[in-house]
């Protein structure tokens, strides 16, 4: 019932640093609310401790919510902000000491402010697709008659992309498949008009009857039909090249060639090691 994505980075640190956060489902969304009709709109609480590993001696402080109960970290742990910042956001109404104003505060974060959630390791199929979507994804843009039984999900090459690139970066798939990471490159630049660029390696028979028309598809419209465009206004300005590599073999079996009599002639005044010399080089 699981499939497993194994990720790696030269530089993790920096990695860590920089990756972008997922995108809220409208579910994870839901989780703000506006209770108390705040101008500033929907929030929720997040909890003001935090572990007291690396804590400074600014961290520890007594806390008086309005309803006069004294609140200080539990063993082990400290506030999260330092007392001047915890100040700062009380006087702007960003603590929170519950619907009696006497119970442990927490600070308050509103949705506008929230870019996405950090990325983790589990990702269920309603956020990133299955099997069977993908097949209905590659069915609706090039029929059922593709010969391409196992394409992945485009929303999750969306979310490996998002987090691990920036707008200008380029994707390298060295086992395109259906072309599938394209798609998604195609997608996100849709999206958010990035700039980013793909290289797609394939060598199956599919790739002409599937992954370039397919490519060529997601560029004139982002919905597909029953292989009819659902959505040709969607349509991008979209350039791809297409370089055919061949081995060494494939090149001598493929060369023809072609001499005209008098050439024909001087060869023949050869000697049969010098002739297969001349023509291997």
């Amino acid at each position: 019932m699981h499939d497993y994505i194994l990720t790696y980075s030269p530089t993790p640190i920096s990695f860590k640093e920089h990756r972008n956060k997922v995108i809220l489902t409208d579910k994870q969304a839901k989780v703000y609310t506006n209770p108390n009709n705040d101008p500033k709109g929907n929030w929720r609480t997040i909890p003001l401790t935090a572990q007291a590993g690396h804590a400074t001696k600014d961290q520890y402080y007594e806390i008086q919510a309005p309803g006069e109960k004294i609140f200080t970290p539990p063993p082990g742990r400290c506030w999260g902000i330092a007392e001047a910042t915890f100040k700062k956001y009380r006087e702007e109404g960003r603590i929170y000491f519950g619907r009696d104003n006497n119970s442990q505060p927490n600070l308050i974060r509103y949705l506008y402010e929230v870019e996405g959630i950090t990325p983790w390791t589990w990702w269920p199929h309603e956020e990133v697709g299955n099997t069977d979507e993908s097949k209905e994804e590659l069915y609706a843009i090039l029929g059922k008659e593709t010969g391409f039984d196992t394409p992945k999900p485009s929303r999750l090459l969306d979310r490996i992309i998002h987090i691990a690139t920036k707008k200008n970066d380029n994707i390298l798939d060295y086992f395109a498949g259906s072309g599938t990471t394209g798609h998604a490159v195609i997608n996100l630049n849709r999206q958010d008009n990035g700039n980013r660029k793909y290289i797609l390696v394939e060598q199956g028979e599919y790739f002409d009857t599937v992954l370039k028309p397919r490519i060529q598809k997601v560029v004139y419209s982002a919905d597909w039909k029953d292989g009819k465009a659902a959505a040709p206004e969607t349509g991008i300005s979209h350039a791809f090249k297409v370089l055919k590599l061949e081995n060494h073999e494939d090149t001598l079996n493929n060369l023809q060639l072609r001499r005209t009599a008098q050439q024909e002639d001087l060869l023949d005044t050869l000697p049969q090691s010098a002739r297969e010399d001349y023509l291997l080089r």
